[in-house]
């Protein structure tokens, strides 16, 4: 069961929720328009490979609202609670923002993280913007619409099952209109406004030097990693492991949850017996 505590970062009041098992310490970061409850079958799952926390990122969720909303600001923000409150380093689990924020961890905090999950990150940035992903561009701009101008929780309930009338499930839709009804639209600047250049990201990339493992979509299917973004974070971190999941887009670990979260289990089962050696 996960209990949601407050923590102080010395800029603003994050919520986490604390999964409260025994183990090494495994943090899981969402990704952009999201909060943690989105992830609870994850979340439960890797509840078997040590104990488990999941902040709501600034912005999002319960957690408070920050003046800006860039990976290196998120990244400080985990970092303070890392430090603060964990004292030893932690596996990073990271689905598309909150990836792009666990390699950040990794480069600016390097004695504060022991390895790296990361679920579909965008690392297509580097060279497209927001237009070259139609589907998620199309979901960005709904919720800032939504969010932006305060809509009725009822109307964003209604205006969810237009834009997603596969969900039959009037949980999960109430739960995705929580995100939005909770989220502070200023987040969407980083999507909108912020793209990294080759040389920027490479240098993050490089700078990285954890045991990592890349699970990516297929672009094709609405994944924002494309087949030369995984090449050159393979490339780059040597001790690497690229998985491309050919049937999911970038919602892999809920399209494909069987087969990412066996090799998600494989690796941080070898993370755990190379701590315990």
């Amino acid at each position: 069961m996960f209990i949601e505590n407050r923590f102080d970062t010395g800029e603003l009041i994050l919520n986490v929720a604390d999964g409260g098992h025994d183990g090494p310490p495994i943090i899981f970061l969402h990704g952009l328009t999201s909060f943690w409850r989105e992830y609870a079958p994850l979340l439960h799952q890797l509840t078997q490979f040590g104990h488990v926390y999941a902040p709501d990122l600034r912005g999002h969720g319960k957690s408070g609202r920050g003046h800006r909303y860039q990976p290196e600001d998120y990244a400080r923000d985990i970092a303070s609670f890392l430090q603060q409150h964990i004292g030893k380093p932690a596996v990073l689990v990271g689905h598309s923002l909150g990836a792009l924020v666990a390699m950040q961890l990794a480069a600016q905090h390097p004695e504060c993280v022991r390895s790296l999950v990361l679920l579909d990150p965008p690392l297509c940035i580097r060279e497209v913007g927001p237009e070259a992903m139609t589907e998620i561009n199309m979901w960005m701009q709904w919720v800032y619409e939504m969010a932006s101008e305060k809509r009725p929780f009822s109307e964003i309930v209604s205006s969810c099952c237009q834009m997603m009338p596969e969900i039959e499930d009037g949980a999960t839709i109430e739960m995705l209109a929580q995100t939005v009804a909770s989220l502070d639209p200023n987040t969407l600047t980083c999507f909108f406004e912020t793209q990294l250049q080759n040389d920027a990201l490479e240098t993050l990339i490089l700078t990285i030097h954890v045991p990592t493992l890349l699970l990516h979509g297929n672009w094709e299917l609405g994944a924002v990693v494309r087949d030369e973004d995984a090449a050159l974070l393979q490339a780059s971190i040597p001790a690497a492991k690229v998985v491309k999941v050919t049937d999911a887009g970038h919602m892999l670990h809920q399209e494909q949850a069987t087969f990412v979260w066996e090799y998600i289990a494989q690796f941080l089962e070898g993370a755990r017996e190379t701590a315990v050696v």
